[in-house]
């Protein structure tokens, strides 16, 4: 079974997982790659840190947008979409 989030208006990331391999393949502009499902959770903290991160190294607020989350709120979406399919297919 193969589920698919992304390719929204802004989405870069597509995610689409293998239930039977218990397998993820993320794919964005120029790169893809394949992960186990329980690195998503991973994928989605490194994002969520992208999207609240600030310029010059100052420390992000938890849970407020950094100036470059336009780049990354749709991914953080796909990947929170993603990871909660991935916990119902591990169980």
């Amino acid at each position: 079974m193969t589920f698919c989030w992304g390719a929204g208006k802004m989405a870069d990331m597509t995610i689409t997982l293998d239930a039977t391999n218990h397998t993820a393949f993320m794919a964005g502009g120029r790169w893809s790659q394949t992960v186990p499902l329980a690195d998503l959770s991973g994928w989605l903290k490194l994002y969520r840190n992208l999207w609240a991160r600030l310029p010059d190294g100052k420390k992000p607020v938890p849970g407020k947008p950094g100036p470059w989350a336009v780049f990354y709120e749709a991914d953080v979406r796909a990947l929170e979409g993603a990871v909660r399919k991935a916990q119902e297919i591990m169980r």
